[in-house]
């Protein structure tokens, strides 16, 4: 689909400007409405950001309203590691 596109051309042209491969993530997500999705995050040393084709908006994982199910492994990015999304436990503490 698009999303995947996206991610694999703004991956290449990041790298191309000297991220390097293990900052740069694809991540599976679902949206609000159920349906599976696909983001970049860019690791940084302030946080995790989610570039994405459906908004112009670079965002923190924690900005965004999805929910992250898993993602390539910054240490092998041939290896998908699953995402425990702490947002929910960070919730669920408040309560």
């Amino acid at each position: 689909g698009d999303c995947e596109d996206f991610v694999l051309l703004k991956r290449k042209k990041l790298i191309e400007r000297g991220f390097s491969v293990a900052d740069l993530l694809i991540t599976v997500v679902r949206k609000p409405d159920g349906e599976g999705h696909a983001v970049l995050t860019l690791r940084t040393t302030d946080g995790d950001y989610i570039l994405d084709n459906l908004t112009d908006d670079v965002k923190l994982w924690t900005d965004t309203n999805y929910t992250y199910l898993k993602r390539q492994a910054s240490f092998n990015t041939g290896r998908w590691v699953s995402i425990e999304d702490g947002r929910d436990v960070l919730v669920g503490a408040l309560r």
